[in-house]
């Protein structure tokens, strides 16, 4: 290959292969059904690569697989796995917070939901460090369909609170048909119930001896808790203006095949990175 283009234009391909363009060596490989030019990164940059992936402020200390998924939208060299498994295994903000093993209770399935937006999670984080907005309590709201979250920082916990923000999200999105929640007051008020009467939503309820009914925003509020540990100033107060780059490099990984709001006639880039 010369300047991205085969010497013998007749010579079928086969992945991956080689290519040079402007005096730089690339990889040429197959994701899925995108074809994608990769990079080769020199020893003395790869370092670099690594930082700005799994280390930035978008990047939220993400996972060996999905630093390495990130990387490899762009760059390769060879050993990356390695590599990257060596890199997030020694970073110190991930070993801080690491979380200790425990013993998980078996979830109840509920029934699969394929349109976005049909059922959503609801739950509160909280209380965390208050920040200097006012800040104390996160809002988790995950869809099921396409596993799209919204954290939403909250002053307070009241049921119109709530219900505001939940409002807000309808406006993007669109009305769900479910809500599932945990038996929390907030959720149990005469609020919440005269909203979902207002939008004919169903309110599902998990039972107060196995919350872990509502699994998947389970897993979610741990990942979440386990990225602002990793990147928040060392009193914690400034969480609430990191999140919104923790949720850009959440919904950056969605493994859905539907659209969602992020990812719909655009691509979720980090710059230095892709």
């Amino acid at each position: 290959m010369i300047d991205g283009r085969p010497i013998d234009p007749d010579v079928r391909m086969s992945f991956p292969y080689m290519i040079q363009k402007n005096d730089l060596l690339y990889q040429v490989v197959k994701q899925g059904e995108d074809v994608v030019e990769q990079l080769v990164v020199p020893k003395p940059y790869r370092r670099m690569v690594l930082d700005l992936a799994h280390g930035h402020i978008m990047g939220g200390h993400l996972g060996i697989e999905k630093t390495k998924e990130r990387i490899s939208q762009r760059f390769f060299w060879p050993g990356l796995h390695a590599d990257v498994k060596e890199y997030c295994e020694s970073c110190p903000e991930c070993q801080y917070s690491a979380p200790s093993p425990h013993f998980r209770s078996p979830l109840v399935p509920l029934p699969i939901i394929e349109v976005p937006f049909k059922r959503i999670g609801m739950d509160l984080v909280g209380p965390v460090v208050k920040t200097a907005r006012g800040h104390q309590y996160i809002l988790v709201i995950l869809d099921y369909a396409t596993r799209y979250p919204e954290a939403i920082p909250l002053r307070n916990t009241s049921a119109k609170t709530i219900a505001k923000e939940l409002v807000q999200v309808f406006s993007r999105v669109g009305i769900a048909k479910e809500i599932l929640t945990d038996q929390g007051t907030p959720f149990m008020s005469r609020v919440t119930r005269e909203l979902c009467r207002l939008f004919k939503i169903s309110h599902l309820r998990t039972s107060v001896y196995h919350p872990q009914t509502d699994g998947l925003v389970e897993r979610f509020n741990k990942t979440l808790k386990s990225m602002l540990k990793k990147v928040v100033d060392k009193d914690g107060k400034n969480w609430d203006f990191l999140l919104p780059y923790l949720m850009f490099a959440i919904r950056r990984f969605l493994r859905h095949p539907q659209d969602t709001p992020l990812l719909k006639s655009c691509t979720a880039d980090i710059p230095g990175v892709s």
